[in-house]
């Protein structure tokens, strides 16, 4: 599935390519901004989501290296550092410190078309980047995007290595490939967008583990209005099945359901993001001897809750953040039924710039607890608080 749908990119690419020939341009037009893309297992934010994710990171260091013409070709290198004490719904996400990348821009036909790729690493260790080389700290990424008179459209391929933590913007699951294709139209002050995904996981080959290949499609509706809150909701709907399976792993196959709704504004001071979800799932498990025809059906549902917020007053030099989210799971079989409760914030003091950097005083709290009803022995929690202080000496 995943190879049909990457040459369903290439396809799509060419047919833009040919098409936008026969397009006169009536004046230059700057190329559209980064291409946004989801993960269609990742439940925390609703997919289909347009334009720069609330909180997005800016380079600490960029270094253009090729520049040809007027940006026809550009070639740069980015370097991202996020701090241990950023406020995030999960505890290995505080631990990503550094994220070297790559990035190749090519600006094919004015704005009708524009190539993009990227090649990405992160570490634990901002000092020492000890990621670099290593496959599961990866990104590879390549994608073409556009736009014409209301449209928007694009494709895209990537590879997530398995603990790879995009600091730079949307948050994206990790240890899978695959690709997307979308196309958005704005009417007036509403914008939609439908989008059609094809990815799967175990990218790292872990003989232990199946591989999971998930192919979905959807739509998303945002209704954007000067000084309100931006409001959205979507709905997807795709099939699941598995592969590769290991000794004692049965083969799946079923259907996966999703929707949600999101409410972001954004003020001078001040950023908040409410997002919920409701995730379905009906899978399928067939015995792996095919003359026998037992087989088992299991219900999963995932409804989701999530809240974050970053306040920055402007006649002080702090910046203030919190985030929070629950999560429930409980499967027809009485397998499973978890509660997962994520709450996290902290406070960063700027306490001014050397040559060198900027020196900071930090702290905060992270709360994370783990509810098993089948096992509750499988329950755990875990709080932690800690204070940081970075002096940029050299």
């Amino acid at each position: 599935m995943t190879t049909r749908l990457v040459s369903i990119v290439v396809i799509f690419t060419l047919a833009l390519c040919y098409s936008a020939g026969a397009v006169r341009a009536e004046e230059p037009q700057s190329a559209p901004g980064t291409l946004e893309f989801f993960s269609p297992s990742q439940l925390g934010l609703p997919p289909f989501v347009m334009g720069q994710r609330i909180g997005s990171s800016k380079p600490s260091k960029s270094l253009v290296l090729l520049n040809v013409g007027k940006n026809s070709l550009t070639v740069k290198t980015q370097y991202f550092e996020k701090p241990v004490e950023a406020a995030s719904g999960l505890a290995t996400e505080n631990q990503a410190q550094g994220q070297l990348s790559a990035l190749a821009t090519s600006s094919i036909i004015d704005r009708l078309l524009t190539a993009e790729g990227e090649l990405a690493y992160n570490s634990f260790n901002s000092e020492s980047l000890g990621g670099l080389s290593d496959e599961q700290h990866r990104l590879l990424r390549f994608g073409a995007k556009g736009a014409w008179a209301d449209f928007m459209y694009g494709a895209e391929y990537r590879s997530v290595g398995k603990d790879f933590i995009n600091l730079s913007g949307p948050k994206l699951t990790g240890d899978q490939e695959g690709g997307e294709l979308w196309v958005q139209r704005k009417f007036g002050l509403f914008t939609v967008k439908t989008s059609l995904t094809d990815f799967t996981n175990n990218v790292a080959a872990d003989p232990t583990l199946p591989r999971m290949t998930t192919f979905q499609g959807g739509a998303n509706l945002s209704y954007a209005r000067p000084s309100w809150p931006v409001f959205s909701v979507f709905y997807s709907k795709g099939s699941q099945w598995s592969s590769d399976e290991p000794s004692g792993f049965r083969p799946q196959s079923g259907s996966i359901d999703s929707v949600g709704t999101a409410l972001q504004y954004k003020a001078t001071d001040w950023d908040t993001t409410l997002s919920s979800t409701y995730s379905f799932s009906d899978i399928t498990s067939r015995p792996a001897d095919r003359y026998r025809l037992s087989s088992s059906e299991v219900q999963t549902n995932t409804p989701a809750l999530s809240l974050g917020l970053n306040y920055r007053p402007s006649i002080l030099p702090v910046q203030i953040s919190a985030f929070g989210s629950y999560t429930h799971t409980e499967a027809s079989d009485g397998c499973t039924n978890t509660d997962v409760l994520n709450l996290s914030a902290s406070m960063v003091l700027n306490l001014g710039k050397s040559r060198y950097g900027k020196n900071t005083l930090s702290l905060g709290t992270t709360l994370n607890r783990n509810l098993d009803n089948v096992n509750p022995d499988g329950s755990n929690q875990d709080l932690s608080v800690w204070v940081r202080l970075k002096v940029a000496a050299f």
